[in-house]
């Protein structure tokens, strides 16, 4: 990959087995990265295959010669931390951008994110909503926090607040971290959480990504998985401010901890209940049916997602994505 001088932006993009959503993905990206060079934002594009099938490999490449600045690494160890990871360390860019190989960059985000890190330099990660996309339809748009405060206090008590997918971060600061952590799952709410601690982190109130909802998602597939990180995230969190030790995993057993591991398995319920909610719009029973349960099982949050949905019910949406 041929480097540019000064690079704003490295896009950050890990890839893995067949990866039937990627086509879209990189076109949008390609559209996205040609608009911020046009607005004086210059880009390149990391990917890493992670176990890719060889098709994919093969439009990895095949993409990535059509680009000015793009390389395609193979990840020496098998998962997505250790993807991210291995990225880091060939990244150029004085921003490293995300995005996920299922999901969908929006128009403006690269330079509004760049913009918006260039003139704060106590920012150290710069978000944006998302769309929520089911089967090639936007359905509603998130209503996450936008101000450093409103995000830490909702990644505190366990509310999605910051979308992976839609992320743009200063380089130094994820390097000072030594990068992601290696206990797998829940890797983005610790680096929120981590990132938090060395500077301020905020969402952009317009939607900077389309984040597809399917069931061959790694959340949607290991939720109860997804929900142990977090609570491991959230009680590393508490121990490094009184000076304890962190914990791993392998830490995290039923005798030591019923409580949160008990705690995971509920959360981790209700948030399937939603994600099926969202994608059964068409059959009424059943979609409140889920959204009941859902509310059930996590009273507060499912309060959190209709004041949510209010505010965003007149916001006009792109309809459909080809």
């Amino acid at each position: 990959m041929r480097r540019l001088a000064d690079t704003n932006v490295s896009v950050l993009l890990p890839v893995g087995g067949e990866s039937p959503y990627l086509a879209s993905c990189l076109d949008a990206l390609a559209a996205e990265i040609k608009a911020a060079s046009d607005s004086g934002v210059t880009c390149e594009t990391v990917i890493v295959l992670d176990r890719a099938w060889p098709t994919t490999e093969r439009q990895c490449e095949a993409w990535a010669h059509l680009q000015e600045a793009a390389l395609v690494l193979h990840s020496p160890q098998p998962g997505l931390v250790s993807a991210l990871n291995y990225g880091l360390e060939h990244v150029s860019g004085t921003y490293t951008s995300r995005i996920d190989s299922d999901d969908l960059m929006l128009p403006g985000r690269l330079t509004d994110q760049v913009r918006r890190l260039d003139v704060d330099e106590g920012l150290v990660l710069v978000g944006g909503q998302m769309q929520r996309l089911c089967h090639d339809r936007v359905i509603s748009t998130t209503a996450l926090p936008i101000s450093h405060t409103e995000i830490l206090r909702a990644l505190l008590a366990g509310r999605h607040a910051i979308n992976h997918s839609s992320i743009t971060v200063r380089t130094s600061a994820l390097r000072e971290l030594s990068g992601y952590w290696q206990e797998g799952f829940g890797e983005d709410w610790d680096i929120y959480l981590r990132l938090a601690r060395v500077g301020q982190v905020a969402n952009l109130s317009s939607a900077t990504t389309a984040y597809r909802f399917h069931s061959g998602s790694i959340s949607a597939g290991h939720m109860t998985a997804v929900r142990e990180g977090i609570e491991l995230a959230l009680l590393n969190n508490r121990r490094w401010k009184r000076g304890q030790p962190l914990l791993s995993r392998r830490d995290l057993t039923w005798r030591r901890f019923l409580h949160l591991k008990l705690r995971a398995r509920r959360n981790a319920l209700a948030q399937t209940m939603y994600r099926r909610h969202l994608c059964t719009r068409s059959n009424k029973v059943v979609y409140r049916a889920l959204l009941i349960a859902a509310g059930l099982l996590e009273p507060g949050t499912a309060i959190s997602r209709v004041r949510a949905d209010r505010r965003h019910r007149s916001r006009p949406l792109h309809n459909e994505f080809h």
